[in-house]
């Protein structure tokens, strides 16, 4: 899925860890360390899923 695909899907399913993991997955295999490590210090300083053990 492309980034702006991923973006589609996190407008409509927010909460969903595992689109989220999916996108940070693509990002680091594209070799876009700093964008995915910037996503998850934001989803982490936003506490968009304190409970969730995925």
């Amino acid at each position: 899925m492309s980034l702006p695909g991923f973006a589609a899907e996190l407008k409509a399913r927010p909460s969903d860890v595992s689109v989220r993991v999916k996108l940070l997955e693509s990002l680091l295999a594209s070799k876009k360390i700093e964008i995915a490590y910037n996503h998850v210090l934001d989803v982490e300083a936003k506490q968009l899923h304190p409970n969730n053990s995925e």
